[in-house]
C-alpha cells in the first residue's frame, strides 16, 4: 500500500510540473505569436484531467486506508477493553473471596490481639518427610516462626522460618505432628478433647476412641491446643470414616479425619500475626 501511494504521489508531482511548464510556454507563445488562442485549453485540459484523476485515486486509497486503520484501531481497543474487564472481574472475585475469608477468620479469633497478613504461595514442597510451602511475605511485615497460617476457617500450617521477604510454612500433615483438637459428639451434644496423629501417607489424621463413643461422620475437628493458641478455633478437618481398630477391635475404634482442603494446592494464605502491645 505505501509503495503504491508513493508512486502515485510522484506521478502527481510530474503532472503538476508538466501543467506549470505547459502554462508558461503557452503564455510566452501567445506573446510572440507562436500558438493560436485555443492552444492553452488544448494543453491544459488533458493535463488537468490526468491530475484530477490521479488525485481522486490517491484520496480514495488514503480514505480506504484510514477507514481500515480506524477499524483495526477499534478492534484493538475493544480487545484491550475486554482484557481489562476480565482482569477486573478476576480481581473482584478475589476480593470477594478475601472478604469472606476475613469474615470467617474474624469470627474465630480476637481481632484486638491479631492482625492478618495475606501472602501468595511461591513454591510447594511435596516431600513426604517435610511437606511445606514458601510464601512471598516475611519478617518485614511482622511474620515470625510458629505463627499460624490459615485459609479461611481452616488451619494449613505454621511458619517454620521467616526471612525478610519470604517465609517457609510447615504444613499440618508433617510426620509426627500431633495436635490437640475438640471433636463434636452427639447425644448429648458436647465437645470431646482428642489428640490427632498424622497417617504415614500424610493424607489424613486419626485418633482412637472407645467403642461406645457417640461420634458421627461429618463432625468437625477444631484446634484447641495450648501450644498453638493462635490456631485455636480453626478446623483441621472432618470425620470421614470410623473403622475397626487395627489391634484392639473389641475395645476401640479408629476415627479418620480428613482435611477439608487439599493441602499444598492453595495460591493465597493468611498469616495470623500478633499485635504488639
Amino acid at each position: 500500500m505505501s509503495s503504491a501511494l508513493t508512486s502515485r504521489k510522484l506521478l502527481i508531482a510530474v503532472a503538476g510540473l508538466l501543467l506549470v511548464t505547459s502554462q508558461l510556454n503557452i503564455k510566452y507563445a501567445k506573446w510572440v505569436g507562436w500558438l493560436p488562442n485555443n492552444a492553452s485549453k488544448a494543453v491544459r485540459d488533458p493535463v488537468s484531467q490526468m491530475l484530477n484523476g490521479v488525485s481522486l485515486g490517491i484520496v480514495g486509497e488514503d480514505r480506504t486506508q484510514l477507514v481500515n486503520d480506524d477499524q483495526q484501531s477499534l478492534k484493538e481497543q475493544l480487545a484491550l477493553a475486554n482484557a481489562l474487564n476480565n482482569q477486573l472481574a478476576l480481581k473482584n472475585l478475589q476480593l470477594e473471596r478475601d472478604l469472606e475469608d476475613f469474615r470467617v477468620i474474624s469470627s474465630i479469633v480476637d481481632l484486638s490481639s491479631l492482625r492478618f497478613v495475606q501472602a501468595r504461595v511461591a513454591d510447594v514442597n511435596y516431600d513426604r518427610a517435610s511437606p511445606s510451602l514458601e510464601i512471598d511475605r516475611g519478617s518485614r511485615v511482622g511474620i515470625a516462626p510458629d505463627q499460624a497460617v490459615v485459609v479461611s476457617g481452616n488451619l494449613l500450617g505454621f511458619v517454620s522460618e521467616a526471612g525478610p521477604l519470604r517465609s517457609s510454612v510447615r504444613m499440618i500433615n508433617t510426620p509426627k505432628t500431633r495436635l490437640q483438637v475438640r471433636l463434636r459428639l452427639e447425644n448429648p451434644p458436647r465437645d470431646r478433647p482428642e489428640r490427632l496423629s498424622v497417617s504415614e501417607q500424610g493424607d489424613y489424621f486419626f485418633c482412637d476412641v472407645e467403642l461406645d463413643c457417640p461420634i458421627k461422620i461429618g463432625s468437625s475437628a477444631i484446634v484447641a491446643d495450648s501450644l498453638f493458641e493462635q490456631a485455636n478455633g480453626f478446623v483441621i478437618g472432618r470425620v470421614d470414616e470410623i473403622i475397626e481398630h487395627p489391634s484392639k477391635p473389641l475395645e476401640l475404634k479408629r476415627v479418620i479425619v480428613r482435611p477439608v482442603m487439599v493441602l499444598g494446592r492453595q495460591r493465597r494464605v493468611t498469616v495470623l500475626v500478633p499485635v504488639s502491645k
